[in-house]
């Protein structure tokens, strides 16, 4: 396929889920027909010294092959990829980035930084999938996709082992498709033979995942946030109020990532919030 013919389909299919997460990732996947001409790329939520089996797991039912993603690998269409456990997967250049950097609300890999990645590198081209889990990793990330164009599908909460996630997800960016997991193998079947708006990437979403690899500097933070008197908990940095529409988050030099769900007033200074913690309400 030439290039202008992939700027005009969806083929970059990112999907992420926490608990209750496995089958639903089997149901999918056993539903993509065997010529998917889409790359599928998956961050599971696991504790760090999971075994690996996933690959296995999710491999027997589905046409499609599976594999590990591994630092500097190329994606292809008609292959599904895994986050490994405890490093973050994101984009670049058509290949994989695999880093152990700061966690993002306590998870790596982080839904977030595949979900922001595949949207700053290939805009409305992102199909995101948000499924069964807690908390709220990957709200941010659905958004970033839903503001360059890309489609946004969100499991069903009532199908859910754990619905808080997809509904925080549907809160997030209501124009989602929601169904459930026997029906999302056929959405995205049909979403990548529909062609792609061209939307231009905002500058924002560039930049803040160019910084998820990396030590942020103070100028580029000013530019996706608003600094604050609260300091991180990790590592004792400031942290800068990133608005974009989701979940009300904060960020660091580091990329530790904290988000305050309670509705009282803003932190007084030098208060510090934990990264990744749930405030009572």
């Amino acid at each position: 396929m030439s290039e202008s013919g992939r700027e005009r389909s969806r083929d970059v299919v990112v999907m992420g889920a926490s608990a209750g997460g496995l089958e639903v990732l089997t149901t999918i996947l056993a539903g993509l027909p065997e010529r998917f001409p889409a790359t599928v790329t998956i961050v599971q939520h696991r504790p760090p010294d999971a075994s690996n089996r996933l690959r296995d797991l999710l491999g027997r039912e589905t046409k499609l092959p599976i594999e590990w993603a591994e630092q500097g690998g190329r994606h292809e269409p008609g292959r599904v990829y895994l986050a490994p456990p405890d490093l973050h997967l994101t984009f670049s250049d058509g290949h994989f980035n695999l880093t152990a950097s700061a966690r993002e609300n306590h998870a790596r890999p982080s839904i977030n930084r595949l979900f922001r990645s595949a949207a700053a590198h290939y805009g409305s081209r992102t199909i995101g999938v948000l499924l069964t889990g807690l908390l709220d990793d990957g709200v941010a990330g659905l958004v970033a996709i839903s503001r360059v164009g890309g489609q946004t599908v969100v499991q069903d909460p009532a199908t859910a082992t754990a619905p808080e996630l997809p509904r925080n997800g549907i809160t997030a960016v209501p124009t989602s498709r929601v169904t459930s997991p026997h029906a999302i193998a056929a959405v995205l079947v049909e979403a990548v033979t529909s062609p792609a708006p061209g939307n231009a990437v905002p500058e924002r979403i560039r930049l803040e995942s160019e910084i998820d690899l990396r030590t942020a500097r103070p100028e580029e933070l000013d530019r996706i946030g608003e600094r604050t008197a609260t300091t991180c908990s990790e590592c004792g940095g400031p942290l800068w109020r990133v608005p974009d529409g989701g979940p009300l988050r904060y960020r660091c030099f580091l990329g530790h990532r904290c988000r305050r769900t309670t509705a009282s007033p803003a932190p007084t200074p030098r208060s510090r919030l934990r990264c990744g913690t749930r405030y009572a309400r």
